[in-house]
């Protein structure tokens, strides 16, 4: 434990802007999440659906007129909209389930508060990498591409099978008493540990100048 400390304080000091930065990026997300409590008990508006209700932007509500918003910022849910809302303008029926029909629906891409959350980050991290000059485009091998998209589509799956990702299934969930946050847990680390497994061995075979075929 000494030595895995040590290394803990090693890797926050060896960076004093990464830890400045993740200090202040905790502070931003609790008052984040603290003014928007206070909004929605103020004006006793609690989902952005009731808003588009209002508004009469009805288009992608739930049946219960309610819209995916959680206060902050979520990692797949926003984005599975974009995936369901796409599918649905192409003719593939996407509201037929408790996920999107009852719970979340699939408003445009335009009215998704925490869509808006993701492009944000993107958009402030690239500013940031452009003012440091740190901003380069990079065009992976095929190797590397193929294990990004096999791993991005295990992660998709596993996402909506969980209803979330590490902070909605886990975080919320384990905050909230709730048992499936450790069963999330115990699947997300089994999972982690035989995905290591099988990347260190591919990466053993590579670096011993063995040619394996994708």
């Amino acid at each position: 434990m000494a030595d895995h400390l040590r290394g803990l304080w090693s890797m926050i000091t060896s960076s004093r802007n990464t830890a400045i930065a993740g200090l202040c990026l905790g502070v931003l997300a609790g008052a984040h999440m603290w003014a928007t409590g206070a909004l929605r008990e103020h004006y006793e508006i609690f989902n952005f659906g009731e808003l588009l209700a209002d508004m009469d932007y009805t288009k992608g509500l739930s049946i219960q007129d309610t819209v995916f918003d959680p206060g902050y910022w979520y990692i797949t849910t926003q984005e599975a909209q974009w995936g369901a809302w796409a599918l649905d303008k192409a003719g593939v029926q996407m509201t037929d389930n408790v996920f999107f029909g009852l719970e979340n629906g699939i408003p445009s891409p335009l009215l998704n508060a925490p869509g808006w959350m993701s492009i944000g980050i993107i958009l402030g991290a690239a500013i940031i990498a452009l003012s440091r000059r740190e901003f380069k485009w990079k065009v992976p091998n095929f190797e590397t591409a193929m294990f990004a998209l096999v791993g991005g589509a295990l992660m998709g799956l596993g996402a909506r099978i969980a209803i979330g990702c590490n902070i909605g299934a886990f975080f919320a969930t384990v905050t909230n008493g709730d048992l499936t946050g450790w069963i999330f847990l115990a699947g997300m680390a089994g999972g982690s540990y035989v995905a290591v497994k099988i990347f260190n061995w591919w990466i053993m075979r590579r670096s011993a100048g063995d040619d394996l075929a994708i």
